[in-house]
């Protein structure tokens, strides 16, 4: 007979057990065998929810990490349009572990994206410089600390485009470039400035995000010609 595991009635006297029909001289018309089994099929049962909200979640965040990069950039050739003697450092450097990248030249982002789009993990996240300025020169004061921010310092994976194209000099950029050196977590850095210039504005802290990255990778046009 099948009844609901999650269903036992108590029945006074011995008798048939409720799901095998065992005979069981018990209070509880379960048998043992049977206990053990509505127990395993309640342990399974909870696991799979697991698994299931698990695989819901990290869908959502790839999604999230996703969309969080500009549709211009999601739709270019990357890696085909970017020399990939550039790229190739960084990967394995990176491919089993990411760390941090540092990439400099006109095509810095198309980089970034490719390594970006490589190592992104549910709720990694891309921003620019220039949005983490802007937002804490808009945030009241006495709200706590800004949004993006929060989500820059703790995402998994964050790709910083156009460091030192910021307008406004507010110190956000270089708090959440302190935060993940703090932590280690995986950065990727894109910049069309040159690193004398990153240095002056940013101080030790360019400095290091160089040293981590183990320097600057440049990235060029697929067959662009270096330049003497």
């Amino acid at each position: 007979m099948d009844i609901p595991t999650d269903i036992v009635a108590r029945v006074a006297g011995p008798g048939p057990c409720l799901r095998c029909e065992t005979p069981v001289d018990a209070a509880w018309r379960i048998c043992a065998p049977c206990s053990t089994a509505i127990v395993a099929e309640r342990s399974r049962a909870a696991q799979e929810a697991d698994e299931r909200s698990n695989a819901e979640w990290s869908t959502m965040g790839l999604e999230k990490a996703r969309r969080s990069i500009p549709a211009g950039l999601r739709l270019s050739r990357l890696e085909a349009d970017v020399q990939p003697e550039a790229l190739r450092s960084i990967r394995h450097r990176g491919a089993n572990a990411p760390s941090w990248a540092m990439l400099g030249g006109p095509f810095s982002a198309l980089g970034g994206i490719a390594i970006f789009s490589k190592w992104m993990m549910p709720w990694s996240l891309y921003v620019t410089a220039p949005e983490l300025a802007r937002e804490l020169f808009e945030h009241p004061i006495g709200e706590g600390p800004p949004k993006l921010s929060r989500w820059a310092k703790r995402a998994p994976v964050l790709m910083l485009d156009e460091l030192g194209a910021e307008q406004v000099r507010n110190g956000a950029v270089t708090e959440v470039l302190r935060s993940r050196l703090a932590s280690d977590r995986p950065t990727i850095v894109a910049t069309t400035r040159r690193f004398g210039d990153l240095e002056e504005t940013y101080g030790d802290i360019a400095r290091r995000v160089y040293e981590r990255a183990g320097g600057v990778v440049m990235c060029r046009k697929r067959n662009q010609e270096t330049p003497s």
